[in-house]
This record gives C-alpha cells, structure tokens and sequence, in this order.
C-alpha cells in the first residue's frame, strides 16, 4: 500500500497544532498564515477557503475514482483524509468500502458524517458519501462540527435534515459571502439524496 508522508485533517484541525505553528513562526510569518492559510475558529482550527478548496477537490477526485468502480467508502471523516506535506489529500481506511450492488450485512460507519439515509435505514446510496464529504468540508471552513452536543440519533437527524437550509448562520463571514461556496455545501449536504449532487465530479464542476 502506498505510504502517505502527511497527517490526517482531525490531527491537523486540532487548536494544539496552530499553537505549535504560531510557536514555530515569526510575526510576519504567522499573520500570512492567519490570512491565507488556515486560523482559529471557535473550537478547532478553520482553513481559509481557497486552502479548503483544494483539500475537497482532491478528496472529491478520489472518491471519484472509487464510484467509477462503484465502490461505496462508507466512513469518510476527518480521520479518514490525510494531507501529504505536498498538500495533496488522501482518502484512506477503506475497511468499511463495498460494492453498491453487493452491500455488507452489517455495514461500519460514523454516525456524525453519515448521511441522513444511512442513519434512517442503514443503507447507503452511491452519493452518500457525498454527504459525508460535504460535513467535513463544512467543519474544515466553519472551524467547527455543526453536530457538537448532539446526543441522541433523533437529534443527529433533525441537525442534518435542517442544516441544508440554515448553512449560512455557521459560516465565517469570508465564506458566507461567496454564494457559490455556500450552494456547493448546500448540494452535497441536501438531506433528500435525490437533490443532492450525484456524485463527487457533479460537486466539482459545479459554479
């Protein structure tokens, strides 16, 4: 298997490792990377647009390749995408990954990047992990889970069955402006798999 000389974006999105960058450089350094790179949100590390831009078209390309198999991954999270020190990203752990056609009895998955489908019914449509997707980039550019404090699976659902509508109110002000990137989290997070994108190259084309 190919050794991937990076971290994953949970280890990196942790407030610890911004400390230890702030630590590691000079004033002028640092305001840079505040302003273009990535910064603190409310209760993890933020990247800036442009940076989270590049970490999502890099994971959509991935698990495009893996839908032209139509291969469902099944658990992407943070932990699950790693960023090589060449700043390209990185799908990993495909122990959960199975055939659309031939799916598993008892299939593994995180609850808090599932979609709103495999939550209902245990069963995965070949954009669901779009909606995956879709959360982790939300909480890479928002610098927070939009799922924190939540308890129960009632409660898991209706936060993803309304988060589609009220995106906006998360956001950053730098990212709330660009209604674009705001429609792009609203296609891969729409509740209803139906008016979701279709698929990772419908999200990565779209305006």
């Amino acid at each position: 298997m190919e050794w991937v000389d990076g971290f994953d974006l949970k280890y990196l999105m942790g407030p610890e490792r911004l400390r230890e960058a702030a630590g590691a450089s000079g004033r002028e350094r640092w305001a840079h990377i505040n302003d273009v790179v990535v910064t603190a949100g409310p209760t993890q590390s933020r990247l800036k647009p442009g940076v989270a831009l590049h970490v999502l078209r890099q994971s959509l390309a991935g698990l495009a390749a893996l839908h032209r198999n139509n291969i469902v991954h099944g658990d992407i999270k943070p932990s699950n995408i790693m960023l090589k020190r060449t700043a390209n990203s990185k799908i990993i752990d495909y122990g959960s990954a199975f055939q659309i056609s031939r799916p598993r009895i008892q299939p593994a998955w995180t609850p808090r990047y599932a979609a709103p489908e495999v939550i209902e019914t245990g069963k995965f449509e070949m954009n669901s992990d779009l909606a995956s997707i879709g959360y982790v980039f939300l909480e890479l550019i928002s610098g927070r889970s939009p799922f924190d404090g939540v308890k129960t699976k009632a409660e898991l659902l209706d936060v993803k069955n309304s988060l589609h509508d009220r995106v906006e109110g998360g956001l950053p002000r730098d990212v709330r402006r660009d209604t674009g990137l705001v429609e792009l989290i609203r296609g891969m997070i729409h509740p209803d798999c139906a008016q979701r994108f279709s698929g990772p190259n419908d999200a990565d084309l779209s305006p």
